[in-house]
């Protein structure tokens, strides 16, 4: 893969397009009739996320993208998906094809209750069943794998049954700790 720099010519590229979903969702503006600031404005919204990533991440406001290592530019997009997910932007790819750091989107999906498939509303599924008679309400889910899948993902995974779905669909359920079980409510 060619290198801009530090980061990766993927990641610019996922970057850039998650800044024109921002922009595409803000002005509700289809393709064919992008108004011309459309540059200007994917330029005032990266500046504005810039801003949030370099104080989140102890860096200089006016840090250069270009100059971000792979890791600052696969923390960069994370912090762009879950602007997108805390304000419920649809992302014109797939999210698990836009992120370098799968367990972090996987745990942005359960903190936004985002299918980590389609990207639609969604519900936590527990990959480690936790058994029929049990009061889910006294259960401990930080010792189950979870996964947040929408309604249709989560009867697919039931029926096809679990290693079957992760080979299909490629994921699988993390650990929460106790702390983000309690404020997730979960």
């Amino acid at each position: 893969m060619y290198k801009t720099e530090g980061r990766t010519l993927r990641q610019n590229k996922m970057i850039h397009a998650l800044i024109s979903d921002i922009v595409r969702h803000t002005y509700n503006d289809s393709e064919a009739t992008r108004p011309r600031s459309f540059q200007n404005d994917c330029k005032v919204v990266k500046d504005t996320l810039k801003v949030a990533y370099a104080a989140e991440a102890k860096l200089p406001a006016d840090f250069s993208t270009a100059k971000m290592s792979k890791l600052q530019a696969r923390d960069f997009i994370s912090s762009i998906i879950e602007f997108c997910f805390q304000f419920d932007i649809p992302l014109s790819s797939p999210g698990l094809q836009m992120t370098d750091d799968i367990n972090r989107y996987l745990f942005l999906c359960i903190k936004y209750r985002k299918c980590s498939i389609t990207g639609r509303r969604g519900e936590i599924h527990h990959v480690d069943s936790i058994g029929t008679g049990r009061d889910r309400r006294n259960y401990d889910h930080s010792k189950s794998r979870l996964i947040c899948l929408s309604h249709e993902m989560h009867t697919k995974a039931h029926q096809l049954g679990w290693l079957t779905f992760k080979s299909k669909y490629h994921v699988d359920g993390i650990f929460l700790s106790p702390e983000a079980v309690k404020v997730f409510r979960i």
